[in-house]
């Protein structure tokens, strides 16, 4: 799913709207980020004559904190199952100045794969592991 270059903020969404009002309506605005058949997409909002892309996955597991290949990025929570990009316009400036809001610049436009079947959600060349345990498991012949 092709996303416009510019600067998002990689987090869960419920973290990005202070007002419970605000993030409720966006939810129902966009069916709650629900794509049939799919784990995520790319959801279009529109504000001041503006469209603004959001790539947004559920995750593999739910809440948890999950990590991720972001240069810098330690840990991403999560708290309402999803993971996004939203665009920094889109945040309010107060969200935006605390230390543990993650800033990623694209500086051209870039590919977003929602969550797969080992629980990868890739943004462009980064990717958040959401289900870590699928890369170690191994084939086990305990009864044979």
């Amino acid at each position: 799913m092709k996303m416009p270059r510019g600067k998002y903020v990689i987090s869960d969404p419920c973290y990005l709207w202070e007002n419970h009002d605000d993030w409720m309506t966006l939810l129902d605005r966009h069916n709650f980020f629900n794509v049939e058949g799919e784990a995520g997409g790319v959801f279009v909002e529109k504000r001041g004559g503006k469209e603004y892309h959001m790539a947004v996955s559920r995750t593999a597991y739910g809440d948890g904190g999950y990590k991720g290949t972001f240069p810098g990025a330690a840990i991403f929570d999560v708290d309402a199952g999803m993971l996004g990009a939203i665009p920094v316009d889109l945040v309010a400036p107060e969200i935006l100045a605390k230390p543990e809001t993650y800033i990623h610049e694209f500086k051209g436009a870039w590919e977003f794969y929602p969550c797969d079947g080992e629980g990868d959600i890739t943004f462009h060349n980064h990717v958040i592991e959401t289900d870590p345990d699928t890369k170690y498991q191994e084939e086990c012949d305990c009864y044979a």
